[in-house]
Formats: structure tokens, sequence, C-alpha cells
């Protein structure tokens, strides 16, 4: 006899009916979800991306024993992609980030190209539930299903799924991680911010963080998980390819004896100012890491509501400080914004669900209004948005950490 998950009770055929339903439109949407990312592909035709380069690179390894870093790879995407140059074409990823484009390398480029597009819809929007899971915020399907749309539409995520870089395999294992670390899962959690560090613009700030408050609170499963994880692939990548470090770091610039590497979203600022450029960019960036420097010290040894909010600033501050600067890099403020909206929907009920709609216009209608009337204001919204959310952030802390109502709830709802 058919039963329910978590119940005794049998099926009737109504019921049965509904669960048949229920996965044909599952299995409908996944082939639409494909369908419509071949036709979107095969409109746009092929350019230079994150996936295209990723791709060439994990294909002349796999096919010819080329390091993802030589030239012959940069010319080999340069001449498939019909470049003039081969300004664009390096592979600048750590090169154990190669294992997420070698199930696709084999494949022809559209088809490789439209299946790593499902496949990063997917983990964004397992991301996205993940992060509202983590927040608390009660929400019902219909309500859920308009925040996943909003959310799809948002131009951070529209930029990032065209991009197809690894900001969001990146999040995806963060924000995972974080949710393994409410379950007591310390060793996969670890392993997962391993994996994180695909993008190590990405991940470094939040890890730092993590090992913080893991070894404070006792809780060394997390380092060693994460420990065990990286060296596995670092160990392994070194054996296929010995140098593969020296590599990453030339062509990343990172030996230069510059600052060209280092281009944070903070330092928009200062490069509007040239004559005191050096001095604004340690000032701004240096004076952020050490605001977060001083809230991760007070994050150690608190409970695991103090390491959430902690951590949702961190990843606020990855998009303003970290090596690079992008749209992609927003898709790490959903966890802070789903934590505000959790708060407002609990302390204010129906006043607090008007101001959610009006931080969603504010934050996802918005962007789009600034780029269309002039699509210059994208340089805008890589500062606007993080400073927003850290605004919000801190303008809701006490009842982030401190609230009784989120005390007694905050373990139910997380099923702990």
């Amino acid at each position: 006899m058919v039963y329910l998950i978590n119940s005794g009770k049998p099926l009737n055929r109504l019921r049965v009916g509904l669960i048949i339903l229920f996965f044909a439109g599952i299995v409908l949407a996944f082939s639409g979800l494909v369908w419509g990312n071949f036709s979107l592909w095969e409109k746009i035709g092929s350019y230079p991306n994150d996936f295209s380069i990723g791709y060439q690179a994990a294909r002349d390894w796999l096919l010819n024993g080329i390091s993802p870093y030589d030239s012959t790879v940069v010319q080999n995407h340069a001449d498939r992609m019909g470049l003039a140059n081969t300004t664009g074409s390096q592979y600048q990823y750590p090169v154990y980030a190669i294992i997420l484009w070698v199930p696709f390398a084999l494949m022809d480029f559209p088809a490789a190209q439209a299946l790593w597009s499902v496949a990063q819809e997917l983990i964004l929007m397992i991301t996205i539930l993940l992060a509202i899971r983590l927040s608390g915020w009660k929400l019902q399907w219909h309500q859920l299903a308009i925040v996943l749309f909003i959310v799809f539409i948002w131009p951070s995520h529209v930029f990032a799924l065209l991009d197809s870089g690894l900001a969001i395999w990146s999040l995806f294992f963060i924000v995972f991680a974080l949710y393994m670390l409410i379950n007591k899962q310390d060793n996969a959690a670890g392993l997962l911010m391993a994996m994180a560090m695909v993008k190590p613009e990405m991940a470094l700030l939040p890890l730092v963080g993590l090992i913080m408050w893991s070894s404070s609170s006792r809780r060394n499963g997390f380092l060693g998980g994460f420990v065990a994880g990286f060296l596995f692939l670092n160990v392994l990548f070194m054996i296929l390819i010995p140098d593969w470090v020296l590599q990453w770091l030339r062509i990343s610039h990172l030996l230069d004896g510059t600052t060209s590497w280092y281009q944070s979203g903070l330092n928009l600022i200062a490069d509007s100012m040239p004559g005191i450029r050096q001095f604004l960019m340690i000032a701004l960036n240096g004076g952020m890491f050490i605001y977060l420097v001083a809230e991760w010290a007070r994050m150690m040894g608190k409970p695991e509501r103090m390491m959430l909010w902690t951590m949702a600033l961190t990843l606020m501050a990855v998009g303003l400080i970290s090596f690079d600067r992008g749209l992609d890099y927003h898709t790490a403020l959903l966890p802070g914004y789903f934590l505000v909206f959790r708060i407002l929907q609990e302390r204010w009920g129906k006043l607090g669900t008007w101001m959610i709609i009006g931080f969603v216009i504010i934050l996802f209608v918005g962007p789009w209004v600034l780029v269309g009337i002039n699509e210059t204001n994208i340089h805008l919204l890589v500062l606007l948005l993080p400073a927003f959310c850290w605004l919000l952030l801190g303008w809701f802390k006490w009842w982030a950490i401190r609230s009784t109502r989120l005390l007694i709830s905050y373990e139910e709802e997380l099923d702990l």
C-alpha cells in the first residue's frame, strides 16, 4: 500500500492523482527549462564568457593534456569564438575549479552551454530555497513562487547566468555549508567550503569567519572537513599539473608587485579621485576589513543565530572588498535580505509585509529602472546594492541576534 511520507495514512485515488500530477509537472517544467535554454543560446549564439573559457580549458586538458593556463588554450578559445584578439580568453580560476567544467567538456559547445545554464539555474533555485530556509522566513507556496520569479529576474542574476561564471556555484556551496553547520554536520560543512574555493574571491572572507567561529565554539569538525577537502583537491591536481599554483599566480598578476589584480567594489570610489586613489583604496578596503574582523571577534563563541547574521554581513562585504567586482557577486546578498524580510514579517505583521513589498520594489525592480535610464548606472549598482544590504542588516541587528521571539522559534523552524 502507498503511504504519504512521514504519515501512516493510506493514499486515496485523489491524492495519488495529485502526486502523479505534481511529478509530471516537475518533469514538464524541467523539460521546458532545457528547451528554453537551448532556444535562448541558439538565438544569442556563441560569445566569450566564463563558461566558454572554462569549457576550452577543460577540453584541451582532457583531450591534449594542455595546462588550462597555457597560451595554446587562450589561442584555441579565441579561434573557436572568432575573436580578433585573445583579450579575455585566459582561464583565471584555481585549476581544481575545472572539475565543474569536465562533465561538459566533451560535448559540442552549444549543447554544453545550454546544459551548463540549466545546471546554474537549478543551483540558483536551490540556493534561494536554502537561504530562505536559513533565514526562517515563512512563505506560502504562491508567495514562494513569486519570490523565486522576482529574484531570478534580478539584474545581478541575469548577468551572472549570462556570464556563466562560478559565483552562483560558490555561493551555493557556502549557503549549503551554513545549512549543514546549523544541522550539526560540521565535517560536511567543511568539505562544502573547500568546494566553495573554486572561486576564492567569493569564499575567502566567509571561510575565515567560519573558521574563527567554529574553533571558538569547539566545532573542530568544520576545520577538519575543510582541510581534508582542500588538501585532496590541491594534492590531486599537483600530481596532474605539478606547477599549477605558480602558473595561476602568474596569470592572476599576483606576482607583478602591483595592485592591478585588486579590483574591489570600493575601488570604484577611489578610482573617481585619481589624485588620492592609493590612499582611498587602502583606507576604504582596510577600514571595511577591520570592521569585519571586529564583527568576527564578537561572533566567536556565540550562538548560531549570531553566526548567521555575521555571515550575512560577510557575504555583503564580498562585493565591496573582494579581489574582483561585478553584479554576479550580488547573489551573495540574498541571505542578508531574506533575514531582514523574516524579521519584518514577524515583528510587524501586515505592516511588515507592506515594508517587504516596498523593499522588493527598491531592490529587485529599482535596478532595472536605473539600468534602463542609463546603462552606465550598472556601476552604481555594484556599490548601492551591498550598501543597502549593510544598512538593513545594521538596522535590524538587534532583532536578528537578541529577540526573544526569534530565540523561541528559530530552532523549531530549522527542525534541529
